[in-house]
């Protein structure tokens, strides 16, 4: 699951491109945070961050991040946004840094007003085994809401490597190999990775309260999960999801975490296991700070040679809060091969393909989105969404956060289609629609299950960025919400190495 932040792609950053085919040699970080941070009352909210950046230029990154409330009394509490920043050698193994985040989210009944989030700090790291751990000092603000403070905190950052297509390019990608490894001094390393949906029903256990004392209800969500082998048994995953039936709309889930797969005798079926660890909360479920645990076993069945069915039982608990639950999960996976980049020579020597990809910064806007407890208020929405494109139609994935119109704590998640006509060879119309799951900031989505569509015209600025404009419309599946919309975005097409 990783993004380039499009408007700061833009700049000509860290580009090497061999003689024949424009492929760039990405160099990455991959960071995790933790902060305290001081709400209204001298409350503390511990904060867990989750980024990814690439290196822009000489010194600059972009990139996009996760908030999480890991510890405290507000579970559920999500920022999501982007990030850019500088970094400076001071000597061979320490560097100082500035950067800023600008998102959108919160929850967990914290004091977030509208939901847009600031984030400047500055920092210095030391690189210890290439792995680079340091301390920053930040300031979090939201400036329509009450929460304002100034904390230390710890990062550790892992580096790596990636390629990156020019999505202009449809050239021929026999020889790659040989032109990534005279020109960007790699080799292909390839991977197995699984892309799905998951359908999840939560079962509390009998004596689980939620925030406001009631007996916990049942619940759904949905998600989405990627997953990446380590060799033939053991993976690592991460996956989000939110709540779309029952009576906890607002929940809001990330996990991350390791996976075991057993392939049983000659046979379509696989024995799977795996444990994880994550933030959640929201929609009412007593999460306590926002820690869980979750631990799951059950059985895939291949339905084809790329597809997959897996079926899972479990249990989830949260660290210090009430919240328990039995797990049933069904997820629908995709698998597919990727290839990362290696200094190792000679690993990969089969068949080459690419697919590709656009990701769109989006700004969107519900026009008098129905609310539980005050008149309807139209509200601004920050996100991200991400486009696999096939001839002329796309599949996608969409998340946002609000930013204004005090809805602070909205949040959304969705999965759909689209298809696009061109009109000319820079200027494009396009329609779309998918399904989801939405809740937080007071706005009426009834369970939290939502349906979305929406048509524009996407125009080309560079062979690679476009901008879009559109118009649509947003509703919740049995709440009052029922909006139209309007939305503008920018648009990054690349392309990644398959086999």
């Amino acid at each position: 699951m990783q993004s380039k932040f499009s408007a700061l792609l833009l700049a000509a950053g860290s580009i090497a491109y061999a003689s024949d085919y424009p492929i760039s040699l990405d160099h990455n970080n991959l960071r995790l945070t933790y902060e305290n941070v001081k709400l209204p009352g001298d409350e503390d909210m511990g904060l867990v961050g989750l980024n990814y950046q690439m290196q822009l230029g000489e010194y600059g990154y972009g990139g996009l991040g996760v908030y999480g409330a890991a510890t405290g009394e507000r579970g559920g509490f999500f920022v999501g946004g982007f990030e850019g920043g500088l970094r400076y050698p001071l000597s061979e193994r320490i560097e100082a840094e500035a950067g800023l985040f600008v998102g959108g989210g919160g929850g967990g009944a914290a004091p977030q007003g509208g939901g847009l989030m600031l984030r400047p700090h500055v920092g210095l790291s030391y690189e210890i085994e290439n792995i680079h751990a340091g301390v920053q000092l930040s300031r979090i603000e939201f400036p329509n809401g009450d929460i304002s403070s100034t904390q230390i905190v710890g990062v550790i950052d892992i580096p790596f490597e990636s390629f990156r297509l020019d999505g202009d390019y449809a050239g021929d990608l026999r020889n790659v190999g040989q032109e990534i490894g005279s020109s960007l001094h790699r080799s292909l390393d390839g991977k197995v990775a699984r892309l799905g949906i998951e359908v999840q029903h939560y079962e509390p256990a009998g004596d689980v309260r939620a925030t406001d004392g009631a007996e916990q209800k049942s619940f759904e969500t949905v998600g989405v999960r990627y997953e990446q082998a380590f060799d033939e048994h053991f993976s690592w995953h991460i996956t989000t999801a939110g709540a779309m039936g029952g009576e906890s709309d607002g929940y809001a889930e990330v996990y991350a975490g390791t996976g075991w797969r057993q392939h049983i005798l000659d046979t379509p079926f696989y024995l799977t296991a795996e444990g994880s660890v994550g933030l959640a909360g929201g929609g009412r479920v007593y999460t306590g700070g926002g820690s869980m645990i979750r631990a799951k076993a059950g059985i895939e069945w291949m339905i084809a040679p790329a597809w997959s069915i897996e079926a899972q039982g479990g249990i989830v608990d949260s660290i210090d809060g009430d919240f328990k639950a039995s797990t049933l999960e069904v997820a629908l996976e995709h698998s597919f091969g990727i290839l990362v980049p290696s200094q190792q020579p000679d690993l990969f020597t089969g068949a080459i393909s690419r697919s590709d990809w656009r990701l769109q910064t989006v700004y969107e806007n519900y026009f008098d989105a129905a609310r539980k407890s005050h008149n309807d208020a139209s509200a601004g929405l920050i996100g991200l969404q991400a486009q696999s494109l096939q001839d002329g139609w796309y599949l996608y994935a969409r998340a946002m956060g609000a930013v204004s119109g005090d809805a602070g704590g909205y949040v959304s998640g969705s999965l759909g289609a689209g298809a696009e006509y061109p009109l000319s060879d820079t200027i494009a119309l396009y329609a779309q629609a998918g399904l989801g799951a939405a809740g937080g900031g007071g706005i009426d989505v009834g369970d939290g299950a939502i349906a979305e569509a929406e048509a524009g015209i996407r125009f080309g600025v560079t062979k690679n960025i476009d901008l879009t404009l559109s118009g649509g419309a947003i509703r919740s599946l049995n709440g009052g919400l029922e909006s139209p919309t309007i939305s503008a975005g920018v648009e990054y097409k690349f392309g990644t190495l398959n086999w």
